[in-house]
């Protein structure tokens, strides 16, 4: 039982992430891309590329990304 509900899991998660990849297509070739042509990227490259988390950011984290971006 254990075996067969571990299989469950596994394929559903796998499901389900393999339909995130394919609805964010767009954004992993960005940040593909990204990549190849920076090789390391900062927060603000990330941002910049997949845009603003959906949920808030803390004030500290947006001081921080402001005060990377002027660094650049």
């Amino acid at each position: 039982m254990i075996d067969i509900e571990a299989k469950r899991i596994v394929d559903s998660e796998y499901e389900r992430c393999k339909q995130l990849l394919t609805e964010k297509r767009e954004l992993v070739e960005k940040l593909g891309a990204a990549l190849l042509s920076k090789e390391t990227l900062t927060l603000p490259d990330l941002v910049d590329t997949l845009g603003m988390r959906p949920f808030p950011l803390k004030e500290s984290l947006i001081e921080y990304l402001e005060e990377l971006r002027s660094r650049e």
